[in-house]
């Protein structure tokens, strides 16, 4: 067998996805390279982002160290992002995060494995309002999800002293709804002065 490697498509990285295939794949024999590419140190896990967002646990306790985790699992580990893959040659093709002439390199694999990830696009609908136009609105979005944070913190700074916040939430799934729910606790803390609606 050739390399093992775990990617994460244009945007490259080890996704809470993949934490689970490094230790599922970590009894293979030792003469199997096992290599995951990331353009990003950490991953955040997203099961434990609304526990950050409402204050309830430090953000480095959903943090997933990906060099370390590679390291204790046996894997190699890649700062790199990937710009393509060939399922033809069975390659894939990177940029060295760390390589100032941006030169691409190629990997060979015999099995690879995906974590795509996801990213969240503005309202492209020619008859939607758009709300980010609006005077004192703020769209966060959820995706990429290591930004989630920063943004609400952001949002913060902005909006102290402001008498009413209004929040909407578009997706009533379970993580719309537990995301509801920690953002108004949050506000509730970090915004004492404005009603929350």
């Amino acid at each position: 067998l050739g390399p093992v490697f775990g990617i994460k498509g244009g945007a490259a990285g080890g996704g809470h996805a993949h934490v689970q295939v490094l230790a599922a794949l970590s009894p293979w024999p030792e003469d199997v390279r096992r290599v995951l590419v990331s353009d990003g140190p950490v991953a955040i896990y997203s099961g434990m982002l609304p526990s950050v967002i409402s204050g309830m646990i430090p953000g480095v306790n959903s943090e997933i160290d990906l060099a370390s985790l590679a390291a204790r699992t046996g894997w190699e580990y890649i700062k790199g992002r990937v710009t393509s893959i060939s399922g033809l040659h069975q390659t894939i093709t990177y940029e060295q995060c760390e390589d100032p002439t941006g030169a691409e390199r190629i990997l060979p694999y015999s099995i690879l494995s995906v974590d795509v990830g996801s990213a969240s696009k503005p309202f492209m609908s020619p008859h939607a309002l758009d709300a980010e136009a609006l005077p004192g609105a703020i769209v966060v979005r959820t995706r990429p999800i290591e930004k989630l944070l920063g943004k609400l913190e952001s949002f913060e700074v902005a909006r102290v002293g402001i008498s009413i916040v209004r929040v909407v939430i578009v997706g009533g799934g379970a993580a719309g709804v537990e995301l509801a729910f920690n953002i108004d606790a949050r506000f509730h803390h970090t915004l004492p002065g404005s009603k929350i609606i």
